[in-house]
């Protein structure tokens, strides 16, 4: 199992050429990454704060919940995996 920041590099990785080459499908790879951090969270019991988020806040796996949630200041939204995706893949909740 891949670390934290290997998936936050990957990540990074495929939202970059997602905005290079938008007409390709990329969708099932961030649904890799996503699923990775949610297996890691798992597995260790515990939360995984996995980046910060551009211009604020925070996205992190809440493995009571089973659920992502973006942390912006004065707000929590928690997220289903495809809102998630669609939602990067859009421009929203990209990291620093």
């Amino acid at each position: 199992m891949k670390a934290i920041e290997s998936l936050l590099e990957e990540l990074k990785s495929v939202l970059k050429i997602h905005n290079q080459k938008p007409y390709l499908p990329y969708w099932g790879d961030l649904f890799i990454i996503l699923n990775q951090v949610k297996k890691i969270a798992i597995k260790n019991n515990e939360d995984v704060y996995f980046y910060q988020i551009k211009p604020s806040g925070k996205l992190k796996y809440d493995y009571k919940k089973k659920q992502f949630i973006v942390e912006v200041p004065d707000l929590n939204i928690l997220v289903k995996d495809d809102e998630l995706i669609d939602s990067l893949l859009n421009g929203r909740f990209i990291p620093k």
